[in-house]
């Protein structure tokens, strides 16, 4: 390869570095925030949480009597039918008057009840989708951040290859090496010129679909793959004795199960209370006659009481009966519901233990065998440069290095995504899992 395209080939290389460096860094909670300004999911589940929420407020209008106002007036006048006849006024009739109405079903008295589950539901589902889009949101965000770790490796790895091509060409140059460990260094740098590309397109790819899902615009870096930190958890058990009742899904589960109880509540109530009906009313009238003198007047006022017994929908095999037992039937499966939300909470967490422990583990062998590979490309440097090692063994030892690197990367977002999946089942901050649990070790790399 020329010089004159080595670089041009490193310049666009350090501009590019140079680039990514100066983009502004989104935080993750920026990140978070923006997805949810802009997710038409939780704008749905926000709509649906603030009608129930009017309709909670409104729950004393159920009980509020039904209240009309009227009024009229009718004027009388004869035309004539021939010159000789005048027009005659023959009066006004006016009325005016107030109806009031009220009527008790049973099913009122569980109202209160009714909108209140109706509102906890509502505000579970908007937490649920203000949830989901959290989780989409953090796995996006470290993925793409383990990726740039990974593109910083892949860069650090091509400036050795640069490195090493630049001394077997000024060796060749001087006849001290010969042509096959000149091509051989040529074909490393190659190598880690694709390797970086492929970074490089991974770690865009990735920007956008974090664009996509958050609404942010423009080049950005997120913030650094954090340590990770060691947790030493207890057993499922114990964690979902410790934090099932507050978890999304249980309260979702118990909801549903109170809303099935509710509801054949009021069915019950609805068959078997007597329905009240009371209603008042008051009306004037007065005829004015051509003179708009009244001649007439008249005040009523008016009142009935009845009482409804529902005598047919108590008869066992009736449309009330059926309901009953139908809305039985829906508690039976809402108890089984959470019978099974219960079984899947804790087979959830005993995984997510199992997992967090799996990747500790991983993460520190993953660690051993980079500082191994750091080691062993160093000594093969060494004897590289003493004439002792070719120029494929330096690439291989180089590859295998960035190799360890990136599976070391690879095990430490896996890690942080599951320290945030099992808080997120438990209902709780990953910071409060990692305050609660961690071993006090870190695995600095």
């Amino acid at each position: 390869m020329p010089k004159k395209a080595l670089a041009v080939a490193a310049i666009a290389f350090l501009c590019i570095s140079h680039m990514a460096a100066e983009a502004p860094v989104a935080s993750l909670a920026d990140a978070i925030m923006s997805a949810k300004e802009n997710n038409l999911d939780i704008e749905y589940a926000r709509a649906t949480l603030e009608r129930t929420m009017r309709i909670q407020d409104n729950a004393m209008s159920t009980f509020m009597p039904s209240i009309s106002l009227k009024a009229s007036a009718s004027p009388s006048v004869s035309f004539p039918v021939s010159s000789a006849e005048e027009i005659r006024y023959g009066g006004l009739a006016v009325s005016a008057g107030a109806d009031a109405s009220f009527e008790f079903k049973g099913e009122m008295a569980n109202d209160g009840r009714v909108r209140s589950l109706a509102k906890e539901a509502a505000s579970l589902e908007f937490r649920a989708a203000c949830d989901e889009v959290e989780s989409a949101v953090i796995s996006a965000y470290w993925n793409m951040a383990a990726l740039s770790a990974e593109h910083d490796s892949a860069l650090a790895a091509m400036h050795l290859a640069e490195e090493q091509y630049r001394s077997a060409l000024a060796g060749y140059e001087r006849g001290m090496i010969g042509e096959l460990s000149m091509r051989q260094s040529e074909y490393s740098l190659s190598t880690a010129r694709l390797t970086l590309s492929a970074a490089e397109d991974s770690l865009r790819l990735a920007m956008e679909q974090l664009k996509a899902l958050t609404g942010l615009s423009g080049d950005f870096r997120t913030m650094p793959l954090p340590d990770p930190v060691m947790l030493s958890l207890p057993s499922a058990e114990e964690l979902f004795e410790e934090y099932s009742a507050g978890t999304l899904a249980m309260q979702q589960a118990r909801n549903a199960l109170e809303s099935e109880r509710s509801g054949r509540d009021s069915a019950v109530l609805s068959a078997y209370v007597p329905r009240l009906s009371a209603s008042i009313g008051y009306s004037y009238g007065g005829l004015a006659d051509g003179s708009w003198n009244y001649t007439h007047r008249t005040n009523s006022l008016t009142g009935s009481v009845s009482l409804s017994i529902p005598l047919s929908q108590m008869l066992p095999g009736g449309t009330a009966d059926s309901a009953i037992r139908d809305r039985d039937d829906s508690i039976r499966l809402a108890s089984i519901a959470l019978s099974r939300a219960s079984e899947n909470l804790l087979e959830e967490i005993r995984s997510g233990v199992i997992r967090i422990s799996q990747l500790q583990d991983s993460i520190g062998s993953a660690i051993s065998s980079e500082e191994i590979a750091e080691r062993t490309y160093q000594l093969t440097q060494e004897a590289y440069e003493a004439g002792a090692s070719s120029a494929l063994d330096l690439a291989d030892a180089r590859t295998a290095l960035l190799q360890s690197q990136m599976t070391t990367i690879s095990y430490r977002v896996s890690h942080l995504l599951e320290c945030y999946a099992l808080s997120d089942t438990l209902g709780i901050d990953i910071s409060e899992l990692q305050a609660g649990y961690s071993t006090g070790e870190k695995e600095d790399r």
